[in-house]
Protein backbone atom coordinates (compact mmCIF):
# COMPACT_ATOMS: atom_id res chain seq x y z
CA UNK A 1 0.00 0.00 0.00
CA UNK A 2 1.36 3.26 -0.93
CA UNK A 3 1.38 6.25 1.55
CA UNK A 4 2.05 9.68 0.64
CA UNK A 5 3.81 11.34 3.58
CA UNK A 6 5.26 14.16 1.34
CA UNK A 7 5.32 16.95 3.53
CA UNK A 8 3.54 20.25 1.03
CA UNK A 9 4.17 23.29 3.28
CA UNK A 10 6.75 24.82 1.02
CA UNK A 11 4.81 26.01 -1.40
CA UNK A 12 2.46 27.10 0.85
CA UNK A 13 5.12 29.08 2.65
CA UNK A 14 6.33 30.28 -0.09
CA UNK A 15 2.74 31.91 -1.12
CA UNK A 16 2.47 33.09 1.93
CA UNK A 17 6.07 35.33 2.29
CA UNK A 18 4.79 36.29 -1.12
CA UNK A 19 1.43 37.69 0.58
CA UNK A 20 2.96 39.10 3.28
CA UNK A 21 5.30 41.30 1.53
CA UNK A 22 2.41 42.70 -0.30
CA UNK A 23 0.39 42.95 3.23
CA UNK A 24 2.98 45.55 4.63
CA UNK A 25 4.32 42.44 7.33
CA UNK A 26 0.84 41.45 8.56
CA UNK A 27 1.33 37.74 8.38
CA UNK A 28 -1.36 35.45 6.49
CA UNK A 29 -3.24 32.61 8.12
CA UNK A 30 -1.24 29.22 7.14
CA UNK A 31 -3.77 26.55 8.70
CA UNK A 32 -3.00 22.37 8.36
CA UNK A 33 -5.40 20.83 6.12
CA UNK A 34 -8.23 18.99 8.06
CA UNK A 35 -7.41 15.37 8.61
CA UNK A 36 -9.72 12.79 6.20
CA UNK A 37 -9.27 10.16 8.50
CA UNK A 38 -10.61 11.60 11.63
CA UNK A 39 -13.03 13.08 10.07
CA UNK A 40 -14.61 9.80 8.75
CA UNK A 41 -14.43 8.62 12.93
CA UNK A 42 -16.05 11.86 13.57
CA UNK A 43 -18.09 10.04 16.41
CA UNK A 44 -15.36 9.11 18.68
CA UNK A 45 -13.91 11.96 18.13
CA UNK A 46 -16.25 14.58 19.54
CA UNK A 47 -17.09 11.82 22.57
CA UNK A 48 -12.93 12.37 23.39
CA UNK A 49 -13.14 16.68 23.28
CA UNK A 50 -16.14 16.05 25.32
CA UNK A 51 -14.73 14.03 27.79
CA UNK A 52 -12.05 16.93 28.89
CA UNK A 53 -14.19 19.69 28.36
CA UNK A 54 -15.46 19.88 31.39
CA UNK A 55 -12.22 20.42 33.07
CA UNK A 56 -11.83 23.48 31.48
CA UNK A 57 -15.40 24.68 32.06
CA UNK A 58 -15.56 28.44 33.95
CA UNK A 59 -18.73 27.15 36.30
CA UNK A 60 -18.94 30.03 38.41
CA UNK A 61 -20.29 33.69 37.76
CA UNK A 62 -17.08 35.18 38.85
CA UNK A 63 -18.21 38.97 38.37
CA UNK A 64 -20.65 37.91 40.90
CA UNK A 65 -18.80 35.77 43.33
CA UNK A 66 -15.10 37.02 42.93
CA UNK A 67 -14.26 40.07 41.11
CA UNK A 68 -14.82 43.36 42.87
CA UNK A 69 -13.77 45.66 40.00
CA UNK A 70 -14.80 43.62 37.11
CA UNK A 71 -18.26 44.35 35.35
CA UNK A 72 -19.28 42.28 32.54
CA UNK A 73 -19.45 45.27 29.74
CA UNK A 74 -15.90 45.60 30.68
CA UNK A 75 -14.86 42.31 29.40
CA UNK A 76 -16.75 42.97 26.30
CA UNK A 77 -14.67 45.96 25.81
CA UNK A 78 -11.54 44.09 26.02
CA UNK A 79 -13.11 40.71 24.01
CA UNK A 80 -13.77 43.42 21.13
CA UNK A 81 -10.35 45.37 21.27
CA UNK A 82 -8.85 41.77 21.33
CA UNK A 83 -10.81 40.46 18.55
CA UNK A 84 -9.48 43.50 16.58
CA UNK A 85 -5.88 42.79 17.10
CA UNK A 86 -6.34 38.85 16.07
CA UNK A 87 -8.11 40.34 12.54
CA UNK A 88 -5.24 43.00 12.35
CA UNK A 89 -3.05 40.02 12.88
CA UNK A 90 -4.55 37.85 10.54
CA UNK A 91 -4.86 34.70 13.29
CA UNK A 92 -6.34 31.84 12.91
CA UNK A 93 -10.15 30.80 13.84
CA UNK A 94 -9.13 29.23 18.05
CA UNK A 95 -6.71 31.94 19.04
CA UNK A 96 -9.09 34.54 19.94
CA UNK A 97 -11.67 32.10 21.66
CA UNK A 98 -8.94 30.01 23.52
CA UNK A 99 -7.79 33.99 24.65
CA UNK A 100 -11.28 34.02 25.65
CA UNK A 101 -11.21 30.66 27.59
CA UNK A 102 -7.97 32.18 29.16
CA UNK A 103 -9.04 35.38 30.29
CA UNK A 104 -12.02 33.76 31.83
CA UNK A 105 -10.66 30.69 33.61
CA UNK A 106 -8.29 33.16 35.18
CA UNK A 107 -10.59 35.66 36.41
CA UNK A 108 -12.84 32.57 38.16
CA UNK A 109 -9.51 32.05 40.42
CA UNK A 110 -7.71 35.39 40.56
CA UNK A 111 -8.93 38.97 42.12
CA UNK A 112 -7.76 41.19 38.90
CA UNK A 113 -8.05 45.21 38.85
CA UNK A 114 -9.17 46.92 36.14
CA UNK A 115 -6.52 48.73 35.37
CA UNK A 116 -4.99 45.47 34.69
CA UNK A 117 -7.43 43.63 32.15
CA UNK A 118 -5.33 45.11 29.31
CA UNK A 119 -2.00 43.31 29.81
CA UNK A 120 -4.05 39.97 31.17
CA UNK A 121 -5.94 40.49 27.62
CA UNK A 122 -2.54 40.70 25.85
CA UNK A 123 -0.97 37.74 27.50
CA UNK A 124 -3.77 35.56 26.67
CA UNK A 125 -3.69 36.12 23.29
CA UNK A 126 0.11 35.72 23.18
CA UNK A 127 -0.39 32.49 24.57
CA UNK A 128 -2.64 31.27 22.73
CA UNK A 129 -1.35 32.17 20.01
CA UNK A 130 1.77 29.92 20.76
CA UNK A 131 -0.70 26.94 21.34
CA UNK A 132 -3.04 27.52 18.36
CA UNK A 133 -1.00 29.22 15.23
CA UNK A 134 1.89 28.24 12.97
CA UNK A 135 3.32 31.92 14.04
CA UNK A 136 3.31 33.09 17.68
CA UNK A 137 2.34 37.45 17.68
CA UNK A 138 5.51 39.09 19.34
CA UNK A 139 5.18 40.95 22.44
CA UNK A 140 6.20 44.24 20.69
CA UNK A 141 3.53 43.92 18.29
CA UNK A 142 1.45 43.93 21.51
CA UNK A 143 2.62 46.39 23.35
CA UNK A 144 2.21 48.78 20.03
CA UNK A 145 -1.57 47.88 19.81
CA UNK A 146 -1.43 49.17 24.12
CA UNK A 147 -0.14 52.26 22.42
CA UNK A 148 2.98 50.93 24.87
CA UNK A 149 0.84 51.58 28.11
CA UNK A 150 2.09 47.76 28.56
CA UNK A 151 5.85 46.75 27.67
CA UNK A 152 7.16 43.46 26.55
CA UNK A 153 9.12 42.70 29.79
CA UNK A 154 5.45 43.32 31.77
CA UNK A 155 3.77 41.02 28.84
CA UNK A 156 6.83 38.31 29.72
CA UNK A 157 6.46 38.78 33.79
CA UNK A 158 2.69 38.51 33.15
CA UNK A 159 2.98 35.67 31.04
CA UNK A 160 4.40 33.13 33.69
CA UNK A 161 2.34 34.63 36.37
CA UNK A 162 -0.89 33.41 33.81
CA UNK A 163 1.13 29.73 33.59
CA UNK A 164 1.04 29.55 36.98
CA UNK A 165 -2.44 30.13 37.64
CA UNK A 166 -3.26 28.15 35.19
CA UNK A 167 -1.58 25.26 35.90
CA UNK A 168 0.98 25.43 32.92
CA UNK A 169 -2.69 23.87 30.87
CA UNK A 170 -3.68 25.52 27.98
CA UNK A 171 -5.56 22.76 26.01
CA UNK A 172 -8.70 24.24 26.61
CA UNK A 173 -11.48 22.59 24.22
CA UNK A 174 -13.34 25.16 22.30
CA UNK A 175 -16.57 25.31 20.22
CA UNK A 176 -14.72 25.67 17.39
CA UNK A 177 -12.70 22.27 18.05
CA UNK A 178 -16.00 20.44 17.10
CA UNK A 179 -17.41 22.18 14.24
CA UNK A 180 -15.77 20.08 11.36
CA UNK A 181 -16.76 17.13 13.11
CA UNK A 182 -19.96 17.85 13.26
CA UNK A 183 -20.50 18.70 10.22
CA UNK A 184 -18.78 15.64 8.58
CA UNK A 185 -21.15 13.92 10.59
CA UNK A 186 -24.01 15.26 9.39
CA UNK A 187 -23.38 14.55 6.01
CA UNK A 188 -22.56 11.13 6.94
CA UNK A 189 -25.85 11.13 8.39
CA UNK A 190 -27.23 11.75 5.22
CA UNK A 191 -25.58 9.24 3.04
CA UNK A 192 -22.87 11.65 1.74
CA UNK A 193 -19.58 11.24 2.61
CA UNK A 194 -18.04 11.86 -0.64
CA UNK A 195 -19.96 14.93 -1.26
CA UNK A 196 -20.13 16.81 -4.95
CA UNK A 197 -18.94 20.09 -5.21
CA UNK A 198 -21.80 22.29 -4.81
CA UNK A 199 -22.44 20.32 -1.69
CA UNK A 200 -18.78 20.81 -0.12
CA UNK A 201 -19.42 24.59 -1.15
CA UNK A 202 -22.32 24.62 0.95
CA UNK A 203 -20.45 22.77 3.76
CA UNK A 204 -17.58 24.93 3.79
CA UNK A 205 -20.65 28.39 3.83
CA UNK A 206 -21.97 26.37 6.63
CA UNK A 207 -18.65 25.70 8.37
CA UNK A 208 -17.77 29.38 7.94
CA UNK A 209 -20.62 30.98 9.25
CA UNK A 210 -20.84 28.41 12.32
CA UNK A 211 -16.98 29.80 13.34
CA UNK A 212 -18.04 33.42 12.37
CA UNK A 213 -21.47 33.11 15.29
CA UNK A 214 -18.92 31.13 17.29
CA UNK A 215 -16.51 33.72 17.64
CA UNK A 216 -18.97 36.66 18.11
CA UNK A 217 -20.47 34.03 21.36
CA UNK A 218 -16.74 34.49 22.60
CA UNK A 219 -17.34 38.33 23.02
CA UNK A 220 -20.31 37.52 25.29
CA UNK A 221 -20.57 37.03 28.84
CA UNK A 222 -23.06 35.10 29.11
CA UNK A 223 -22.49 32.14 26.55
CA UNK A 224 -20.01 30.95 29.33
CA UNK A 225 -22.41 29.22 30.59
CA UNK A 226 -22.78 26.63 27.63
CA UNK A 227 -20.90 23.71 27.25
CA UNK A 228 -18.60 24.08 24.22
CA UNK A 229 -20.08 21.08 22.47
CA UNK A 230 -23.44 22.36 22.98
CA UNK A 231 -22.55 26.10 21.76
CA UNK A 232 -21.07 24.44 18.99
CA UNK A 233 -24.30 22.27 18.42
CA UNK A 234 -26.12 25.68 18.22
CA UNK A 235 -23.76 27.56 16.10
CA UNK A 236 -23.69 25.02 13.16
CA UNK A 237 -27.49 24.82 13.72
CA UNK A 238 -28.05 28.34 12.92
CA UNK A 239 -25.31 28.56 10.25
CA UNK A 240 -27.23 26.23 8.55
CA UNK A 241 -30.46 27.50 9.15
CA UNK A 242 -29.12 31.34 8.02
CA UNK A 243 -27.94 29.68 4.92
CA UNK A 244 -31.50 28.77 3.98
CA UNK A 245 -30.70 25.29 2.75
CA UNK A 246 -33.61 22.58 2.66
CA UNK A 247 -32.32 20.82 5.50
CA UNK A 248 -34.84 19.78 8.25
CA UNK A 249 -33.77 21.67 11.47
CA UNK A 250 -35.20 18.85 13.61
CA UNK A 251 -34.06 16.14 11.73
CA UNK A 252 -30.25 18.43 11.88
CA UNK A 253 -30.98 18.78 15.88
CA UNK A 254 -31.71 15.34 16.22
CA UNK A 255 -28.23 14.17 14.51
CA UNK A 256 -26.44 16.23 16.75
CA UNK A 257 -28.53 14.68 19.94
CA UNK A 258 -27.67 11.63 19.03
CA UNK A 259 -23.38 12.82 18.67
CA UNK A 260 -23.14 14.96 21.77
CA UNK A 261 -26.20 13.27 24.15
CA UNK A 262 -27.52 17.44 24.52
CA UNK A 263 -31.06 17.16 24.55
CA UNK A 264 -33.00 18.52 20.76
CA UNK A 265 -34.47 21.00 23.28
CA UNK A 266 -31.24 22.08 24.95
CA UNK A 267 -29.80 22.69 21.08
CA UNK A 268 -32.61 24.24 20.10
CA UNK A 269 -32.07 26.81 22.88
CA UNK A 270 -28.76 28.03 22.33
CA UNK A 271 -29.57 27.58 18.42
CA UNK A 272 -31.72 30.75 19.22
CA UNK A 273 -29.92 32.11 21.80
CA UNK A 274 -27.33 32.81 19.48
CA UNK A 275 -29.17 34.04 16.99
CA UNK A 276 -31.10 36.48 19.50
CA UNK A 277 -27.51 37.98 19.90
CA UNK A 278 -26.85 38.28 16.11
CA UNK A 279 -30.00 40.11 16.19
CA UNK A 280 -29.38 42.46 18.64
CA UNK A 281 -25.83 43.51 17.48
CA UNK A 282 -26.31 43.70 14.18
CA UNK A 283 -25.79 47.37 13.77
CA UNK A 284 -22.87 47.36 16.09
CA UNK A 285 -21.43 44.34 14.28
CA UNK A 286 -17.85 45.08 12.49
CA UNK A 287 -18.04 44.98 8.80
CA UNK A 288 -15.76 42.05 8.30
CA UNK A 289 -18.58 39.81 10.55
CA UNK A 290 -21.55 41.25 8.60
CA UNK A 291 -19.88 40.61 5.53
CA UNK A 292 -19.60 36.59 6.69
CA UNK A 293 -22.90 36.35 7.68
CA UNK A 294 -24.06 37.97 4.32
CA UNK A 295 -22.07 34.94 2.46
CA UNK A 296 -18.62 36.47 2.20
CA UNK A 297 -16.33 33.93 1.45
CA UNK A 298 -12.42 33.59 3.14
CA UNK A 299 -11.27 31.98 6.53
CA UNK A 300 -10.37 34.84 8.16
CA UNK A 301 -12.00 38.27 9.33
CA UNK A 302 -10.42 41.22 8.41
CA UNK A 303 -10.84 45.02 9.77
CA UNK A 304 -11.41 47.93 8.19
CA UNK A 305 -8.84 50.46 7.92
CA UNK A 306 -8.71 53.89 9.21
CA UNK A 307 -6.81 56.64 9.14
CA UNK A 308 -5.48 56.56 12.21
CA UNK A 309 -3.97 54.11 14.59
CA UNK A 310 -3.92 54.32 18.39
CA UNK A 311 -4.71 56.94 20.70
CA UNK A 312 -5.31 58.80 17.39
CA UNK A 313 -1.63 58.90 16.28
CA UNK A 314 -1.16 58.03 12.49
CA UNK A 315 0.61 54.34 11.96
CA UNK A 316 3.63 54.57 10.11
CA UNK A 317 5.05 51.09 11.29
CA UNK A 318 3.04 49.12 9.50
CA UNK A 319 1.53 50.67 6.71
CA UNK A 320 -2.41 49.83 8.41
CA UNK A 321 -4.06 51.03 11.43
CA UNK A 322 -4.11 49.59 14.77
CA UNK A 323 -7.12 48.50 16.96
CA UNK A 324 -8.61 52.18 17.91
CA UNK A 325 -9.63 51.57 21.20
CA UNK A 326 -7.17 49.55 23.06
CA UNK A 327 -6.66 51.99 26.23
CA UNK A 328 -9.97 52.20 27.45
CA UNK A 329 -9.93 48.89 29.30
CA UNK A 330 -7.06 50.22 31.05
CA UNK A 331 -7.49 53.97 31.77
CA UNK A 332 -11.29 55.21 31.63
CA UNK A 333 -13.06 55.51 34.89
CA UNK A 334 -16.06 53.12 34.13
Amino acid sequence: MFVDIVCRESDVLDSVHHSTSQTMGRPTCLSAAPDKVLLTDSQRVIHTLMAHENQYLVRNDYCETLQTCIQPYMRKILATWMLEVCEEQRCEDPVFPLAMSCLDRLLSHMVVQKSQLQILGSVCLLLASKCRQWRALSPEHLSYYTDHSVSSEDLKGWELLVLGRLGWDLGSVLAHDYVDYLLAALADSANRPNASEQQQSVLNRARQHAITLLTLCSTEYEFMKFHPSLLACGGVLSAIQGLQSQANMDEVASVFHKLTGHSMESITMCCMEIESLVTSNAENLQPSINQSLAGGNGCSMTTSSSSTGVGGKHDTSSGGSAPETPTDVQDVLF
